[in-house]
């Protein structure tokens, strides 16, 4: 019974293809490689969070300006036009905020948007 094989659990399949990989001289080298590549991930993620907490510092430092903006507006304007400035404020508000909602709701489509405009290779690796 030459070809016959037992169906083994999944760590013995593992340990059987770790010793089989180092047999072929291949297994520490590939091993290697995908702890890089894990590791320039890890990298990647953590800077691209930086720089998104920067972005959303600079929206909401501005997003606060514009509001001020339009206070100092209001309070200059005649009462007659205060419902268009109310209109006016939430439209800046939302104006500046959309992309901020947009990205905290759907971090993981921002994170790849990202990584396809700035053509990073190693996106695929993180799923």
């Amino acid at each position: 019974m030459v070809g016959m094989m037992q169906a083994g659990t999944e760590a013995e399949w593992s340990k059987k293809i770790s010793e089989f990989e180092d047999f072929l001289g291949i297994g520490d080298e590939a091993s290697k490689m995908v702890q890089e590549q894990k590791a320039n991930a890890r990298i990647l993620q953590s800077v691209l969070a930086t720089e998104d907490a920067k972005e959303a510092e600079r929206k909401a430092l501005k997003m606060i300006e514009l509001q001020e903006e339009e206070e100092e507006k209001a309070e200059a304007t005649p009462e007659g036009n205060e419902d268009a400035d109310a209109d006016e404020v939430i439209q800046a508000i939302k104006n500046t905020c959309e992309e901020c909602i947009e990205q905290a709701i759907n971090p993981v489509f921002y994170f790849s948007d990202v990584c396809f405009e700035k053509n990073m290779d190693g996106f695929p690796l993180l799923f």
